[in-house]
């Protein structure tokens, strides 16, 4: 089982950030979720929540600020772009790059500045997965980048066929919405499942036994120990 670090290691470093990004690194995982959200000026920033308020104590929505200024806004503890991450942590062998549900004024400019991104950088799309809660958004990311993966961010019971529809190559489900039923509706469709966010041994052990893909944890240094 492939363990992925949410929002870098969130409950050992502070999330969604080059530090915690590269404190995974240090624990020699390599794979990672993260969230992003659009700023005012049309920049990816690396944020989980609409406002920085609960993360950094700092009132207002992270669409009325520029990416310049959320990182001057948030020192010591900068919320970086998405570009300014990956040009720091290239060591990463895998991103599941979670977009944010946006309203459809934004989806299409969310969808481009994410494929021109990946462009910049120019790894190989098959470093990435798109994923989002957000249908809408990922048949946005496929119209922009049709290469590029696409995973379902599953809160609930859910059609398959939408997975089916939109092409996903990865389902990333709540870890309680996985057992053994669940689990055979989805091997009949050729996706990845990570479930999300398991950070019980006990929890990690019985998703093994179901045949889950990968786990996303707050906590990679105890479940890459329970693993090993």
């Amino acid at each position: 089982m492939l363990i992925y670090g949410h929002r870098g290691a969130a409950g050992e470093a502070p999330e969604n950030s080059v530090a915690g990004v590269r404190h995974l690194i240090g624990l020699g995982l390599y794979r990672v979720e993260i969230d992003l959200r659009l700023s005012s000026d049309g920049e990816l920033v690396v944020l989980h929540d609409r406002s920085i308020h609960r993360t950094h104590g700092i009132p207002g929505p992270v669409r009325s600020l520029s990416a310049a200024a959320l990182a001057r806004r948030s020192e010591p503890l900068s919320i970086p772009s998405l570009l300014q991450l990956l040009e720091a942590c290239p060591e990463l062998t895998h991103l599941q790059l979670e977009l944010k549900p946006a309203p459809a004024r934004e989806r299409r400019p969310i969808a481009q500045r994410l494929a021109g991104t990946l462009q910049k950088i120019g790894a190989p799309l098959s470093r990435y997965c798109a994923t989002s809660s957000d249908p809408m958004l990922l048949a946005a990311v496929r119209a922009a980048a049709p290469e590029l993966p696409r995973g379902l961010v599953v809160t609930r019971s859910q059609d398959p066929s939408q997975i089916a529809r939109l092409g996903c190559s990865m389902a990333c489900v709540h870890h309680l919405l996985l057992n053994r039923f669940s689990m055979s509706t989805l091997r009949r469709l050729p996706v990845h499942v990570s479930a999300w966010t398991v950070n019980s041994t006990f929890e990690l052990q019985r998703l093994d036994r179901l045949g889950c893909d990968s786990v996303i944890t707050d906590h990679p240094t105890r479940l890459r120990s329970a693993l090993e």
